[in-house]
């Protein structure tokens, strides 16, 4: 297996060698095999290389108001169900830094009020949905989960 570094932030797995020179050619047919404009099928993933894609402004504002009304109140665990279920609703897929779904786990940065809490925002990239499939969006989710003394976690979310 070979690991390649595409961004600061962005590492592509590949089960054959690849020459340096080649990278860019291997990605594409990577993502070119990969894609799939259905996030419910398999193999769905958008090549986030090239985020030339705004999310619109209907659901922007749609994921926002449900983003600022979690804000408002302290959550028992990280309310992603709600805010990953607004997205998808008008058109925006939560992504991996390899491009796919996201899933898995996320965990609160820390205690309220830390260094730590405060300046590392966890950021989900994301894919909107446009006439010619799900494209990379130039917009990110930002959030910061901390947890309160009374173990309750305090939720800020926004969309860039």
């Amino acid at each position: 297996m070979k690991i390649i570094k595409t961004s600061e932030y962005k590492t592509a797995w590949y089960n054959d060698p690849i020459d340096p020179e080649h990278i860019n050619s291997n990605m594409n047919e990577f993502f070119e095999t990969q894609q799939n404009s259905n996030p419910d099928e398999p193999n769905f993933a958008v090549d986030t290389r090239n985020k030339s894609v705004a999310i619109s402004p209907s659901a922007k504002s749609a994921i926002t108001k449900v983003l600022h009304a979690l804000g408002k109140e302290y959550h028992q665990r990280i309310p992603l169900d709600e805010i990953f279920g607004v997205c998808k609703a008008n058109g925006v897929v939560p992504l991996q830094e390899d491009g796919t779904e996201w899933s898995g786990f996320m965990s609160p940065q820390g205690p309220c009020g830390s260094d730590k809490a405060n300046r590392e925002p966890i950021r989900i990239e994301l894919a909107t949905q446009t006439p010619e499939g799900y494209m990379p969006a130039k917009n990110e989710l930002i959030m910061t989960i901390c947890t309160m003394a009374s173990g309750n976690l305090e939720f800020v979310g926004y969309l860039s």
